[in-house]
């Protein structure tokens, strides 16, 4: 999931030349870390470029840095990562709907492409029940993988999922 992280660029001192740099963390809240404030226009190009943000670096060098704060924009991905059933859904619906409208905010989940190419396979066989009577998978490229003894076959696999239309083999998809 990505959103874009608002950058403020602020003069600090038009006698002495120095500026900041913060995350703008609430309307009208900037956020300066140490070291990314009190710097010349060269030290913090060179303090950016230290952090591998080449977007960063190259839009600070082109602002004219004349005064007053200038906004940047910037991506930034926030990974959920655990266990099935946890509430990552969730936590991304929730930011999604708390700044959806403000930034672009998206959602990607591994288990929507894992789901999609178990299912895809599962078609190419002719459908659930015969890939695993084929007892592994096919590859596009037409290579064939057998399923470990414990991936079995669950007559009544839940229905429920849009992602798995032919029923969520959940061991198929734990293996996958």
């Amino acid at each position: 999931m990505a959103e874009t992280k608002v950058m403020i660029l602020r003069k600090e001192s038009a006698v002495a030349n120095t500026y900041g740099l913060g995350e703008e963390v609430a309307p009208n809240c900037t956020l300066f870390r140490a070291g990314f404030y009190g710097l010349t226009r060269d030290e913090l190009i060179q303090k950016v470029a230290a952090s591998n943000n080449q977007p960063l670096v190259d839009e600070l060098a082109n602002k004219s840095l004349n005064g007053g704060d200038s906004v940047m924009q910037h991506t930034i991905v926030i990974g959920l990562g655990h266990k099935a059933r946890n509430g990552k859904d969730e936590a991304a619906s929730a930011i999604v709907a708390a700044r959806g409208a403000q930034f672009d905010v998206r959602r990607y989940a591994f288990g929507d492409a894992l789901k999609k190419e178990a299912n895809e396979t599962a078609v190419r066989a002719g459908g659930m029940l015969e890939l695993f009577k084929q007892g592994g998978a096919t590859d596009v490229d037409g290579t064939f993988t057998p399923f470990p003894d414990w991936v079995i076959y669950d007559t009544e696999a839940p229905m429920d999922d849009p992602k798995c239309p032919l029923g969520k083999q959940r061991t198929l998809l734990q293996w996958w």
